[in-house]
C-alpha cells in the first residue's frame, strides 16, 4: 500500500496514527525504517523496531535487508527511492509482510509516473505489488482527509 500526500507533516501523522492504533490493536511485528524518525512508538500489543537510516543502519537498502531477518508482519519505509529500494521491499512482500510506504507526491498517478521513469525495467513487476493507494491530505484547519482513488494494477 502506498501512502501519499503533499505535505510531510500530514502524511507523517496520520501513517503514525495508524501505526499507533495497529500496535494498540494487534499482535505482530512492526518494522519501521526512515532516514529520520518522526515519532517513538512503545511497545504495545506488538512488537515495534524503528530505525533511523544513518544512524542505526548506513543506507535504507541496508536497513530494508536487515528488516527481513526480523520476519515483520508490518514494515513501513517512508520516501524509498532507488531501484535497490524497491527490490528491497519487493522481497519484503514477498515474504508475506504488508509493506507500507509512505511517499510525498501531488497524487498516485503522479507518483506512479515517477516511478515508471525511475524504475523503467522493475515498474511492472513493482505495480503487480501495489494493492491500494491513499491520498491524504489536511484542510486549513488541520482535518485530515483520504481519498482512495481508483487504482488498475495493470
Amino acid at each position: 500500500m502506498i501512502i501519499v500526500g503533499t505535505s510531510p507533516d500530514t502524511l507523517t501523522r496520520f501513517i503514525y496514527a495508524a501505526l499507533a492504533r495497529l500496535n494498540e490493536t494487534k499482535n505482530i511485528v512492526i518494522y519501521i525504517l526512515e532516514q529520520q524518525l518522526s515519532f517513538l512508538l512503545k511497545h504495545r500489543n506488538s512488537i515495534v523496531v524503528q530505525v533511523e537510516v544513518g544512524t542505526d543502519i548506513p543506507t535504507l537498502t541496508e536497513g530494508i535487508r536487515n528488516g527481513l531477518f526480523l520476519k515483520p508482519d508490518l514494515v513501513y519505509i517512508s520516501n524509498p527511492k532507488t531501484p535497490d529500494e524497491f527490490a528491497g521491499l519487493m522481497c519484503a512482500a514477498q515474504s508475506g509482510a504488508t509493506v507500507l510506504i509512505g511517499a510525498i507526491a501531488i497524487n498516485q498517478e503522479h507518483l506512479l509516473n515517477d516511478l515508471k521513469k525511475r524504475l523503467p525495467d522493475d515498474f511492472s513487476l513493482l505495480r503487480n505489488y501495489i494493492r491500494k493507494t491513499i491520498n491524504v491530505s489536511a484542510d486549513p484547519a488541520g482535518l485530515i482527509t483520504l481519498t482512495e482513488p481508483k487504482f488498475d494494477p495493470q
